[in-house]
């Protein structure tokens, strides 16, 4: 992996960059703890499953970060894995069992450096497990991270089979409902198992359980730019939230439902991928989280060893640390990073621009658009309902604190750091996803409505409009 300080890109490859169609998700992050991440999706293992992903551009504005993909090769792949799923998931299967296997291992990876002390190693020794941490993190997530094409594609293909089905039985109605039914995870997501361990300590039978679910549960309020490891305050305001488990066989329920809607075998397996994925992604979410509690904990090592803050290290990506501890690295050049950059990845090869190419390369591919005639937003029904409220845009977690009972949460799209803001949101609101991502998922156990991937929600609503959000029919009004 090499990283390129460069001034400027060539005319002709800004102008083929214009021509494309791109998603975009907005989220807060640094470019060290994105890299394996964003890596991922131009790896070995990635470029072995699926080549039609070629490029990936990540700007960031201070710790504002928008992750963008060509929307052409999303649709690719998107169609690519439906095809091969029509008569069964064998295509999906193979890869789900590699990512088991690699996934199995990091988490072991992970554990031992977790447990050793890594301050007795040399320089070269540390640099050495640093690397392997990322490049192995960065080929077992290539694994997964297919799976961001679905709910960033503007073509939701699945969905739109089934919507379809159930408008010939003129039940279109009730899709929101059967489809988050039917591609409900069948296993437990990791939150469900941060949960499970709760009522054990709830019922005060094991006394060391905080202490077990501190360290096992460290990660869990991780986010693309800061590991913030859970406390004793945060464990008792989740038991605070903690419902009655629920003991619903979900697989009899899907068998009933498609047993009664007579659903064809074609548009089960598509249901059985959605389900399959969903589960992936939860998995995948996981390994992210822990991996930013293993950078964290080595970028504290180095920190102490070199005497440079976390926040500077924060922007320099792994493969640039043996640059670093040699004294060939411009931390100068590094310090213009946390302005504004933009990182052009095409396999191995990384490509940064900082300050005003930076910007202008970005606002030539993402032009502001004039959204003020702008009255009306469709996006997807995710989860049944309709209210009105305010519109509080939450571009990050860290921005909780504006958020009031009632209020309507809208984000580019929202992950487990932003459950507070969550549970005090009477509708969601979010530029991308699908009807099985994260925002959906949670709409549906809190009961409150949900339009997902609007595309335009946060750069077109502002704080404080008042809003309509009528998630029977996927429509967001501007009242006033």
């Amino acid at each position: 992996m090499k990283v390129t300080n460069i001034e400027n890109i060539s005319p002709e490859r800004t102008r083929k960059y214009q021509q494309w169609q791109w998603s975009r998700e907005v989220l807060d992050g640094c470019p060290n703890f994105m890299f394996a991440v964003s890596a991922s999706m131009t790896s070995q293992n990635m470029a072995r499953h699926f080549p039609e992903i070629t490029l990936i551009i990540v700007y960031l504005k201070g710790d504002q970060l928008n992750y963008c993909h060509p929307e052409h090769e999303l649709e690719e792949v998107v169609q690519k894995i439906i095809d091969k799923s029509k008569k069964n998931l064998d295509y999906t299967d193979r890869i789900y069992q590699e990512w088991t296997d690699s996934r199995l291992n990091l988490r072991k990876l992970y554990s031992q450096v977790n447990s050793q002390d890594i301050s007795k190693l040399t320089d070269e020794e540390l640099l050495d497990l640093y690397d392997k941490v990322t490049v192995d993190t960065k080929e077992t997530l290539g694994l997964a991270f297919f799976i961001d094409a679905f709910p960033v594609c503007e073509d939701k293909i699945a969905e739109n089979n089934f919507r379809d089905f159930l408008a010939a039985k003129g039940l279109e109605g009730k899709f929101s409902q059967y489809y988050g039914m039917l591609t409900k995870t069948e296993e437990p997501t990791f939150q469900n198992r941060f949960e499970n361990e709760l009522r054990v300590l709830a019922d005060g039978s094991d006394k060391s359980k905080m202490d077990e679910i501190l360290q096992k549960f460290a990660w869990l309020r991780s986010t693309y730019i800061n590991f913030d490891p859970i406390d004793e305050e945060y464990i008792k305001e989740e038991l605070g939230h903690l419902k009655d488990e629920k003991s619903a066989d979900i697989v009899a329920q899907k068998e009933k439902l498609k047993k009664e809607l007579g659903v064809p075998a074609e548009i089960d397996n598509q249901l059985a991928l959605m389900t399959r994925l969903s589960s992936w992604q939860d998995q995948r979410k996981e390994i992210c989280l822990r991996s930013f509690e293993v950078g964290a904990n080595i970028l504290d090592e180095v920190s102490r060893r070199l005497e440079i803050d976390k926040s500077v290290l924060s922007w320099i990506c792994p493969p640039e640390f043996r640059d670093l501890f040699a004294g060939k690295l411009d931390l100068g050049q590094i310090k213009k990073r946390r302005k504004n950059c933009l990182y052009i990845q095409q396999g191995d090869d990384f490509e940064v621009l900082t300050e005003k190419a930076a910007a202008e390369l970005f606002g030539q591919l993402f032009p502001t658009n004039n959204s003020s005639d702008i009255k009306e937003l469709s996006g997807m029904a995710a989860s049944p309902g309709k209210v009105t409220g305010k519109a509080k845009i939450l571009l990050s977690s860290r921005q909780e604190s504006k958020m009031n009972k009632g209020d309507i949460l809208v984000a580019g799209m929202t992950r487990p750091d932003y459950m507070p803001a969550l549970r005090k949101a009477g509708a969601i609101v979010t530029d991308e996803g699908g009807i099985t991502c994260h925002a959906a998922i949670v709409a549906r156990e809190l009961g409150i409505p949900c339009i997902v991937g609007t595309k335009r929600a946060t750069s077109t609503l502002k704080d404080g409009d008042k809003i309509e959000v009528d998630a029977d029919q996927g429509i967001v009004k501007i009242v006033e």
